[in-house]
């Protein structure tokens, strides 16, 4: 939400369109331990290759 907000706010430019793997968290104690911002890598200003939302004008390509 920072990022966002700062866009608008302060000109900073969106990093590219991109796909944010979550980190699994397994499970604790039989249950499934509530999702926090530990589990999502940070949001790369250049995303890799196979993280990469594209569109072509015609065409959206979200990796899987």
């Amino acid at each position: 939400m920072g990022r966002m907000w700062a866009h608008p706010a302060k000109g900073v430019l969106l990093p590219k369109s991109q796909v944010v793997r979550a980190i699994p968290h397994g499970i604790q104690n039989g249950a499934v331990p509530p999702f926090t911002a530990a589990n999502l890598p940070p949001i790369r200003t250049e995303p890799r290759r196979a993280e990469r939302i594209t569109c072509d004008g015609r065409e959206l390509r979200i990796p899987d």
